[in-house]
């Protein structure tokens, strides 16, 4: 069965944004999803995320794998393609509105500094996703509840 991983940013939840509408979508294309809840959303720290993503024992990432995420989640899913098993390659990456550098909003860098800390080295050079599609997208903001999902 192809699966599908959709991944907040910092200081959001799945709820929040388009991520339950996504997941719908694509459960009704017959895809398994997961959309977690990253643990400390405020404080995102890479280690920590890699680990509880890595170490779902309900999750596997296949040549079928779709991983879908958005700004901090984006971002997050390169270092989960640096940490895959060598024997792992998955299907497609959509990052939306990811970063890989601090940026220069300085109200922005409490989100993003251990996110970018020793990113993308380039030790580990092996292609382990077939298609890497990366957005831009310009949100409307909305008078949507994050914590309704509506």
């Amino acid at each position: 069965m192809k699966n599908a991983l959709i991944l907040h940013g910092a200081g959001n939840n799945s709820l929040g944004n388009w991520f339950p509408w996504l997941k719908k979508v694509l459960e009704k294309k017959g895809l398994k999803v997961w959309l977690p809840d990253l643990p400390n959303s405020d404080s995102p720290d890479p280690a920590v995320w890699t680990k509880f993503i890595l170490s779902n024992k309900d999750w596997e990432f296949k040549k079928h794998s779709i991983m879908i995420g958005h700004s901090a989640g984006a971002t997050l899913i390169l270092r989960l393609l640096e940490n895959l098993p060598d024997d792992i390659k998955i299907n497609k990456a959509i990052l939306v509105a990811g970063y890989v550098e601090l940026g220069t909003l300085s109200q922005y860098f409490k989100y993003k500094k251990k996110m970018v800390k020793g990113h993308l080295t380039g030790k580990r050079s092996r292609r382990p996703v077939i298609s890497l599609s990366l957005f831009i997208l310009i949100m409307i903001s909305t008078n949507v509840d994050r914590n309704k999902g509506k």
